[in-house]
């Protein structure tokens, strides 16, 4: 419960995407909006992408390190464009399957 006389701390936005490039098409503009008017953002990515996502990888004869790795360089730069920080949580992509508990 807040009241009115309590200060108002920052506010963050939390954004939570299957695949890597999934924010850049489907959130981009309400990431930068949130950016732009100071809130700190935070972007999760469950996997990389590595196998639906990477069609063209793939066809280049690159193996699934490798493309991990280029999947987190472009959303890293797609991030810091829109002025958030991503994480990235690495759960094996097709299939996604939880961490053990």
């Amino acid at each position: 419960m807040t009241h009115g006389k309590a200060p108002a701390g920052p506010r963050s936005t939390l954004v939570v995407t299957a695949h890597a490039g999934d924010f850049v098409w489907r959130a981009a503009g309400a990431i930068a909006l949130a950016a732009s008017r100071g809130e700190k953002v935070t972007i999760v990515c469950l996997t990389f992408g590595e196998r639906g996502e990477s069609a063209k990888a793939w066809r280049e004869g690159k193996q699934v390190e490798e493309i991990k790795v280029i999947r987190r360089a472009e959303a890293e730069r797609a991030a810091a464009a829109l002025g958030a920080e991503v994480r990235f949580f690495d759960a094996g992509d097709y299939p996604l399957v939880p961490p053990p508990s």
